[in-house]
């Protein structure tokens, strides 16, 4: 399905009372910023897979704004820290960060992994920063499985920060 034609599907359901608790897709709608923006103007949650070479800013990262010179418009405010890819991020963390999360029980036994949770700003072409140039956190969230070198699966989310990643249905 396109991302227009999902992202209109979410409004359709919107307008009769029905909503996704948190919509899930994978890297190629996670990828396309007009689709991410599309769903947060919607108000809609959701949980994106990317891939890890999306760039983003760390969490404390603020942006400079720029003197005016008196002519012309205003400069925008601009972050002056290079954003850094997804796998950067998780790898800076280190290992010890990912915690096992158990999402429900399989055939055979519980269905848990390690994963990390990381706050970033997003950044790439449309980051869509507010009017004071500040790009909003989104959570990373990456699969780092025990015996891994490194992450093998990234998303991004935008669920709200005190929403607790540890989650255990075992």
């Amino acid at each position: 399905m396109r991302p227009r034609r999902l992202v209109g599907l979410c409004y359709v359901l919107a307008a009769v009372g029905l909503r996704p608790a948190v919509l899930v897709a994978d890297t190629g709608y996670g990828a396309n910023a007009d689709f991410r923006h599309g769903l947060e103007d919607r108000g809609l949650a959701y949980a994106l897979q990317v891939k890890g070479e999306m760039t983003a800013h760390a969490e404390s990262a603020v942006p400079h704004q720029p003197p005016y010179g008196g002519l012309g418009p205003r400069p925008l405010p601009r972050y002056r820290t290079h954003p850094v890819s997804l796998r950067e991020h998780v790898l800076a963390a280190g290992r010890d960060s990912a915690i096992a999360v158990t999402w429900r029980k399989g055939s055979k036994a519980a269905m848990s992994a390690r994963f990390m949770f990381l706050r970033v700003r997003l950044a790439g072409r449309r980051p869509k920063p507010a009017p004071d140039g500040v790009i909003g956190l989104r959570w990373l969230i990456a699969k780092w499985p025990e015996g891994e070198n490194e992450p093998v699966k990234y998303w991004i989310s935008n669920l709200p920060a005190d929403i607790p990643p540890a989650i255990s249905s075992a």
